[in-house]
């Protein structure tokens, strides 16, 4: 992959798509209740490290 590709993928889905993810968890918890909001957001937090935590490089020993 060229470093051009690289950047063009890291803007489109990266930079644009937390945009899209802001704008949802905005959204959800303006809408919904307390509740509902809160489950939400612990959620993705809790999913988001686990997926962090699966795929990150490994230390060099």
């Amino acid at each position: 992959m060229k470093a051009t590709e690289a950047k063009q993928l890291f803007w489109i889905t990266g930079f644009a798509g937390g945009f899209t993810t802001f704008s949802s968890l905005a959204l959800i918890s303006t809408e919904e209740s307390i509740v509902t909001s809160s489950i939400y957001l612990t959620a993705m937090l809790v999913i988001s490290m686990l997926v962090l935590t699966a795929l990150r490089p490994k230390a060099k020993k």
